[in-house]
């Protein structure tokens, strides 16, 4: 980061908005199942709500900041406006790190003790009891170390505001704070892998189906996402060095710092949403409600008759929603496809983003509607291959072509497009034709074998957008062309899993509609 950079402040009060809203959802979303679905509240929700009021200080200390200083320039702040601010009692730009940094490790001690506690919840053996509790309070006593290390680092207290947390002489050498914050960092990723792994040890001496075993093991393990935060954040550590323009060169540390305890509780909280999870589809009319399905199994088990009971009928509303989404998702890819071949052979490849760019961009980000289709079932398809495709489109068009548009004048964006359209056009139409009763023959072959050709050139013209932003993202940052690159070698196992899985889903859907056209023909 150079002088000539653009403050950064209104990133920070971004991102610090965006998950103070999303914390007091997904928080209010976990009490009401605890306390009026499952009547459990235990000793993790009592933590998780202490942790939001935590967070939430601290959140309010970041928004606060950035209009301080947290995410400016030194410069951007004269020694007279520093002046007047002092003479009006406002804190000084330094002091609301201070406190943000103090709340930061309270915050991230709690989501992992009230981890813990949830993992207790489920823990049958000694040892996997005693293995979290040792986290736990080793979670406790060094969280208390390390922050007694922020507290006092510089002596007396206020130099850390006044004169900066480097001054030498009067606050600790750059040395120890790295040791502390690296040591802080391992013992958090840690943890994190600990209770994300440990799930798996615990269940599966449990007498459960094997289906049933992974729902479970997915939903206690999904609480240690937030160590990806963490990792990210430990890139950013020795800005925590600099002694010049202290505020601007470490905004990418507080946004990170902020992110992971936000993961955390998300991912906390979805944790324990099952229960909301099945009102929420018998509402809807996709599933019976608990006690209904009690009722019938108990009136089946007294009747004397054993007969089979029919299967429910497909909901009326759910058939019309999907025609409706599906019908109204062909229209949109075709006219995506219709522009992209028609500006690209009036005017070329480089014209074309300017006329189907922001089009895409939000068709594909509503397209995420299907992946809560999949959770709440109302389609059959597999979530993680649903999530796996949609999230990486929507990751390519947001985080790699709206910020570098011009990237988007290159030839493989014109092919991306192309790719995409074709086959969206011809996925949702089939879907609308199986709605309505009746499978055009040439239309199931379209769907079941142009992936042959088609999805390889979009997994291509994907690595080709990210690779492209690789060297402007230079310019933001030492770490960012390294997370590009992370995620250009995530496509090397996700295009192998998305193109098996078609290939799987060929074989079977051709085998069953030649054996059903066969039949049909004998009769």
């Amino acid at each position: 980061m150079d002088e000539s950079s653009p403050n950064l402040g209104g990133l920070v009060i971004a991102v610090a908005s965006f998950f103070l809203i999303i914390s007091w959802i997904i928080v209010a979303m976990r009490m009401y199942c605890r306390l009026y679905l499952v009547r459990s509240f235990g000793m993790d929700d009592k933590t998780m709500l202490a942790l939001l009021v935590i967070f939430s200080a601290y959140l309010g200390t970041q928004i606060y900041g950035a209009t301080r200083g947290i995410g400016h320039h030194d410069s951007s702040m004269s020694p007279a406006d520093r002046s007047i601010s002092l003479k009006a009692g406002l804190p000084p730009r330094n002091f609301m790190w201070l406190i943000g940094e103090l709340l930061n490790v309270v915050s991230t001690c709690l989501l992992k003790i009230s981890v813990g506690f949830f993992l207790l919840r489920f823990a049958v053996t000694r040892v996997h009891r005693w293995l979290i509790l040792l986290f736990m309070w080793s979670t406790i006593g060094f969280g208390t170390v390390y922050l007694f290390m922020i507290s006092f680092q510089c002596q007396p207290l206020r130099t850390y505001w006044l004169e900066g947390p480097r001054t030498p002489g009067k606050c600790w050498a750059s040395d120890v704070i790295l040791i502390m914050t690296i040591t802080a960092t391992v013992l958090n990723t840690t943890a994190d892998w600990l209770f994300g792994t440990l799930p798996y040890f615990m269940v599966r001496s449990m007498h459960l189906p094997r289906r049933t075993k992974i729902v479970v093991i997915a939903i206690l393990s999904i609480a240690a996402v937030g160590s990806i935060a963490t990792i990210v954040r430990a890139i950013y550590i020795p800005s925590l060095l600099s002694g010049e323009d202290f505020l601007y060169h470490t905004t990418n540390f507080a946004i990170w710092s902020t992110v992971e305890p936000g993961m955390g509780i998300f991912a906390a909280c979805i944790a324990t949403l099952r229960p909301l999870l099945r009102v929420v589809r018998a509402w809807l009319g996709f599933d019976a409600p608990e006690s209904d399905r009690i009722r019938s199994q108990r009136q089946s088990s007294m009747s004397a008759q054993k007969t089979q009971t029919p299967p429910p009928a497909r909901s009326s509303i759910r058939n019309a929603y999907l025609v409706l989404y599906n019908g109204a998702s062909a229209a949109v890819w075709a006219i995506i496809l219709t522009r992209t071949i028609t500006i690209f052979s009036t005017r070329g490849p480089a014209a074309v983003p300017e006329g189907v760019a922001s089009l895409t961009q939000w068709t594909q980000t509503a397209a995420c509607l299907e992946i809560l289709h999949s959770v709440l079932g109302i389609v059959p398809s597999p979530i993680a291959t649903t999530a796996l495709q949609v999230l990486a489109r929507c990751a390519v068009l947001w985080g790699y072509v709206r910020p570098f548009p011009a990237s988007a004048r290159h030839p493989a964006y014109t092919s991306m497009l192309l790719a995409w359209s074709i086959t969206e056009v011809v996925r949702y139409s089939y879907f609308v034709s199986i709605l309505n009763g009746f499978k055009p023959k040439w239309l199931v072959w379209l769907r079941y074998s142009m992936f042959y050709v088609l999805y390889p050139i979009g997994f291509l013209s994907e690595c080709a957008m990210v690779y492209l932003a690789v060297e402007p993202l230079k310019k933001r940052g030492e770490a960012w062309p390294y997370i590009a690159y992370f995620c250009l070698s995530l496509y090397i196992p996700g295009s192998y899993v998305l193109y098996t899985y078609m290939m799987k889903q060929r074989k079977k859907v051709l085998r069953s509609f030649n054996s059903g056209d066969a039949a049909t023909k004998t009769k």
